[in-house]
């Protein structure tokens, strides 16, 4: 029987064990719940109860996204390249905000009728307003660019370290670990 491992090997530096994708996922919803409190709170749209859990919905799928997408890179990362994993993680986890909690909005708009922030109805054709690429543009522009960012680009570095923190380093193939499995 061969013992070798290719690197193809789910145990190969750099690759995930399977069991952390499950708690990525656990990690990245909780992450998206309690950020959703942000633009839930400055853009105010956590007082109507349907557009309130549209915004927690999405801002889990956005945490689950962007988490499983930034976990990997994190693996192999030193901490400073955490600190700027957290940097860019705040565009793209409000880029992806923007987009999901738009078109959610749009679906509950389609499926029953309810108008929410992000679909306003008009008299004219089309009938409706919808746009979710300027509706990410701006909470990209808002969390990086406006006052906000003071407390969002340090709370997105925060988040980042803490999930690198948790990413299970101890799975990874290295070269002592090898030895002990052939």
């Amino acid at each position: 029987m061969n013992n070798t491992r290719t690197p193809n090997d789910s145990m190969a530096p750099g690759v995930l064990a399977p069991r952390t994708l499950t708690s990525q996922v656990k990690i990245g919803a909780i992450y998206g719940a309690i950020w959703s409190l942000v633009p839930g709170i400055l853009s105010e749209l956590l007082w109507h109860p349907g557009q309130a859990a549209s915004v927690v919905a999405s801002g889990i799928i956005t945490g689950v996204i962007v988490t499983c997408l930034v976990s990997p890179l994190l693996v192999r990362a030193r901490w400073w390249q955490a600190v700027i994993l957290g940097m860019v993680s705040l565009p793209l986890g409000a880029s992806l905000f923007g987009l999901i909690v738009s078109s959610m909005h749009w679906l509950i708009f389609k499926a029953t009728g309810v108008q929410l922030r992000f679909v306003m109805q008009t008299v004219e054709p089309p009938g409706y307003l919808f746009d979710p690429v300027d509706v990410a543009f701006e909470y990209v522009t808002h969390s990086t660019t406006t006052f906000f960012a003071i407390g969002l680009i340090p709370l997105a570095i925060l988040t980042t370290l803490h999930l690198f923190r948790r990413i299970d380093r101890s799975r990874q193939m290295t070269p002592t670990t090898l030895e002990t499995a052939l």
